[in-house]
């Protein structure tokens, strides 16, 4: 039980750890290739990681046709799918125990 404890921790530190570096990578990418609109963003009080997410769904980056913005917004859909995943699992694991 400790073991499968350990690796549920591991797992959801390295969801984490993805999720954290795709969001600097599409942070750093949409300040060189788009300046106007990251000031847009920039300007946002929920947070810009947030604010850059609520553009990719509804805002001037969801107009946009770049390759690595839909690459990225499937990779933070398949990490988010994964996370829920992973608390499924954890939640039956409680159940079982």
């Amino acid at each position: 039980m400790n073991q499968l404890l350990i690796t549920v921790i591991v797992a959801a530190l390295l969801i984490l750890i993805l999720k954290s570096y795709a969001d600097r990578r599409a942070k750093q990418y949409t300040q060189q290739r788009y300046p106007d609109v990251w000031r847009d963003i920039a300007k946002a009080r929920g947070g810009l990681i947030a604010a850059l997410h609520l553009s990719l769904k509804a805002g001037l980056l969801n107009q946009k046709q770049d390759q690595y913005l839909i690459r990225y917004r499937r990779h933070i859909h398949w990490l988010k799918a994964a996370a829920l995943l992973l608390l499924a699992f954890t939640v039956a694991l409680g159940f079982y125990r």
